[in-house]
C-alpha cells in the first residue's frame, strides 16, 4: 500500500498523532547510518504489539532521503512512522478499537 493510501485510511477513523523533536533543530544530529540502531533500541514490547512497531511483512523501515520510515496495516494495526537525522519522531496510529469491527474473533467464553 502506498504512504499515501495509508495515510488517509488511518486518518479516515479515530487516530493519534505523534511528533517528537528536539528543541534546537539540527539536520545532521543523527548521522543516518544510525537511525534505524536508535529506534531499535528505543521499542518498547507489550503483549505482543510493539512501540513503534519496528517489522512487518515488508520487513525493516526503510530508508528515504534524511531517515527511515515505517508503515504497517495488519488487521486492526495501521501506522506510520518516520525518523530523520534531525532526531524528529514522528508517529500517526489509528485507534485499534475503530478497526475491531472488521476482525472476526473466536469466542473463547463459549467452549
Amino acid at each position: 500500500m502506498a504512504l499515501n493510501e495509508i495515510i488517509t485510511k488511518i486518518k479516515s477513523k479515530g487516530y493519534w498523532e505523534i511528533n517528537i523533536r528536539p528543541d534546537i533543530y539540527n539536520s545532521q544530529r543523527i548521522e543516518k547510518i544510525k537511525i534505524k540502531d536508535l529506534v531499535r533500541a528505543a521499542v518498547v514490547e507489550l503483549r505482543g504489539w510493539d512501540y513503534p512497531h519496528f517489522r512487518d511483512s515488508n520487513g525493516d523501515p526503510y530508508p528515504i532521503l534524511n531517515g527511515i520510515e515505517q508503515k504497517s496495516d495488519w488487521e486492526n494495526h495501521i501506522e506510520f512512522w518516520r525518523m530523520t537525522q534531525s532526531a524528529n519522531f514522528y508517529h500517526l496510529l489509528a485507534l485499534r478499537e475503530d478497526w475491531m469491527g472488521d476482525l472476526r474473533y473466536e469466542n473463547i467464553w463459549s467452549r
